[in-house]
């Protein structure tokens, strides 16, 4: 059990998953408006893994009563959900598809949607999600046990980055976003042909795992299938919110390496001043070897506590 446990936790962490998760920190920025004679705030609430911890359905509640409130001319929230569709329609991926509603994330775009909220779901990685997700939950069973594996492809995994990346390049002309865009590129071409993913795009994902990976470093292989283009989330946080200036408050809900990327990017190529950071210090015990969380020295994940109710409300309200 312990062993499974691990396990869960990494796989959450990895992909910031809407399938778990509480908020542990905020970060916030602004950027002065002169055409609205105002500021413009982004505000992003970092999603940690935890999906059984008591602060899951706390936080939720408090998200959902205070989100609504607002008047929708003034408020655009951004989020990293699997269990909803994206922008542009997007569920799952062929007859898969996730339907998960715990944590803060799972959902939280279907609710928006909803309760009239202007929402913008920024993920685009269904397929990988639906094809590895069974995998990494049983990391020493034959690949080829799963349907998804045996239907999901290669292609289907790079399909959707170059979808991300298209859509994100062509669809902002600032010349610094597009510049640091295309640096980063670079770093996530070099990452698909050290996972052999143009040698291998016919394949299928168990074949693929069959061919690139053995018991011992599947978990290795998996984790890095999950995360090498995860910074393409944090560019499409970035890119909406360069697209909604005539929004008050953007409030952002993702994993905290994507609120991090976001955050240091918005100022990079947006312009967009720290407003304040409020980060509560990470206590807990070491509970697995993971990334995309707090860190402690030995390389193993430490939980951070929870952002008080207070501090939630402070930056949910009016």
């Amino acid at each position: 059990m312990k062993g499974l446990w691990a396990i869960m936790l990494i796989f959450c962490g990895l992909i910031s998953t809407a399938l778990c998760g509480y908020s542990y920190d905020v970060k916030a920025l602004r950027k002065w408006q002169p055409e609205f004679n105002r500021y413009h705030y982004w505000i992003g609430f970092s999603d940690f893994h935890d999906k059984i911890h008591g602060a899951n359905k706390i936080q939720r509640k408090k998200i959902e009563e205070h989100l609504p409130t607002y008047d929708p001319k003034d408020i655009l929230v951004l989020v990293e959900d699997l269990s909803s569709a994206n922008n542009e329609g997007r569920l799952g991926c062929g007859s898969f598809y996730i339907n998960s509603r715990t944590g803060i994330l799972a959902g939280l775009g279907d609710f928006c949607k909803n309760n009239k909220v202007p929402v913008c779901n920024v993920e685009y990685r269904y397929c990988r999600v639906v094809a590895l997700g069974p995998v990494i939950n049983n990391i020493h069973a034959n690949p080829a046990l799963f349907p998804s594996t045996q239907k999901m492809t290669v292609t289907h995994l790079m399909q959707e980055i170059e979808q991300a990346y298209n859509d994100l390049l062509l669809g902002n002309q600032n010349a610094l976003f597009r510049t640091a865009l295309e640096e980063k590129s670079m770093l996530i071409q070099k990452e698909m042909k050290k996972l052999n993913l143009m040698r291998d795009h016919n394949k299928t994902i168990a074949d693929y795992l069959a061919t690139n990976s053995a018991p011992a470093n599947r978990l290795d292989v998996v984790k890095n299938l999950l995360t090498f283009d995860g910074i393409l989330v944090g560019f499409k946080m970035v890119d909406v919110t360069m697209k909604a200036p005539h929004k008050e408050k953007i409030i952002a809900f993702a994993g905290g390496t994507h609120i991090n990327e976001a955050y240091e990017l918005l100022q990079k190529v947006g312009g967009y001043e720290p407003v304040s950071h409020h980060e509560i210090a990470a206590r807990g015990s070491a509970v697995g070897r993971g990334i995309g969380a707090p860190v402690a020295n030995n390389g193993y994940m430490v939980k951070p506590q929870p952002i008080s109710i207070e501090l939630l409300e402070h930056y949910l309200k009016n």
